[in-house]
Parts: C-alpha cells; structure tokens; sequence
C-alpha cells in the first residue's frame, strides 16, 4: 500500500506540476484501490475488528467508520480522472488534490491502525483465533479476488 501511495503522490506532484495525466497507471491505480482496498482490506478489517470486540477491544469503531470516508476520497479521484484527462488546468489540479487527500487520509488511517488501535490489542487474540482469523482472510481473498497480482502493482 504505501508503495502506491508513494506512486499516487509523484503522479499528483507530476500533474501539479504541469506535466501529463497518465491516465493508465491511475486507472490501474484505482482499479486496485476498489478491489483490494475497498472490498477485500476492508473485509478483513471489519472481521478482525469483530473478533477483537468479542475479546473485550477497546477503539475500534473509528476504524470501520473511516472506511466509508475513504470510498468516498477514492470515488472524488475516480470522478476527476476524466476530465483531467482532457481538460484544463482546474481539473488537473482537481485531480491532484483528490490524489494527495486520499493518499493522505490512508496514510492517517493506516497510522492510527497500526499505532493506537491493533498494536494496543494485538496480545487479546488467542493462538485459535489468530489461525481463524487467518482463515477468514483467506475465504475473504477468494470472495474478494483481493490478492492484487504482481501484474497489477508493475504497472503502477
């Protein structure tokens, strides 16, 4: 993830800065987002997120709420491609700005995962529950089609 975000902030500097739209790359971009981000990462954090309040957790809503907020940052990139595309320089630059508000509001979200929520509850789960955890991770993927294919993340 933090590789494409990497990717999506050079593409935005890029834009910004005059040069081209790469519309394929971001599309591909935003076709992984749905896919992996939207539909199988949240799956599983919504599951984990599940199991860690059954075992008394503590802070999680914030989690799940933001996920629908970064649908919502997804869906702006989404609906700004288009006309940057083939544009002027306020939809490139809408494009930008939707490209850096969603890498930034992952980048939040992704810290406040690892720093304030599920590194305060990772000792909760049993070794059990950690496998079934695993498990429901997996059938997520297969549900999902969320294993993002090398292919994938070469032509970011």
């Amino acid at each position: 993830m933090l590789t494409l975000f990497d990717c999506l902030e050079r593409a935005a500097a890029a834009i910004r800065a005059g040069g081209p739209v790469c519309a394929g790359p971001l599309v591909s971009a935003l076709r992984f987002i749905n896919v992996f981000v939207c539909r199988c990462h949240y799956a599983k954090e919504k599951s984990l997120v599940e199991t860690l309040r059954g075992c008394g957790a503590l802070q999680l809503s914030a989690i799940i709420d933001e996920h629908e907020d970064s649908v919502e940052f997804a869906a702006a990139m989404v609906r700004s491609l288009p006309g940057a595309a083939r544009a002027g320089p306020s939809a490139r630059r809408m494009l930008a700005e939707n490209t850096t508000a969603y890498v930034n509001f992952m980048r939040a979200h992704i810290a406040k995962e690892e720093d304030s929520i599920f590194s305060r509850n990772e000792d909760l789960l049993t070794p059990q529950e950690d496998a079934e955890t695993g498990m429901a991770f997996h059938r997520i993927d297969l549900r999902t089609g969320g294993r993002p294919s090398g292919a994938l993340m070469q032509s970011l």
